[in-house]
C-alpha cells in the first residue's frame, strides 16, 4: 500500500502537468472549470514547503520544451 505522503507527492504532480498541459492550450479551448478545480485541490494537498512551486515550474518548462 502506498503512503500518505507518497500519493499526495503523485496527486500533486499529476494536477502540475494537468494544469500546464491547460495553460498551453489556446484561451478558447481551456476547459476553464476542471482548471480552476484543478488548481483549487492543488493548493490543498500539502506536500512540503515549496513543492508547489518546483513541481509547477517542472511541469510548465517539460511541456514547453516538448512541444518545441
Amino acid at each position: 500500500m502506498i503512503d500518505v505522503k507518497r500519493r499526495d507527492y503523485l496527486v500533486a504532480k499529476a494536477l502540475a502537468y494537468a494544469i500546464a498541459a491547460i495553460d498551453t492550450l489556446p484561451e478558447h479551448e481551456r476547459p476553464l472549470f476542471d482548471q480552476q478545480d484543478m488548481m483549487t485541490l492543488f493548493d490543498t494537498i500539502v506536500i512540503g514547503e515549496g513543492e508547489h512551486e518546483r513541481l509547477t515550474g517542472e511541469a510548465r518548462a517539460k511541456l514547453l520544451h516538448e512541444a518545441w
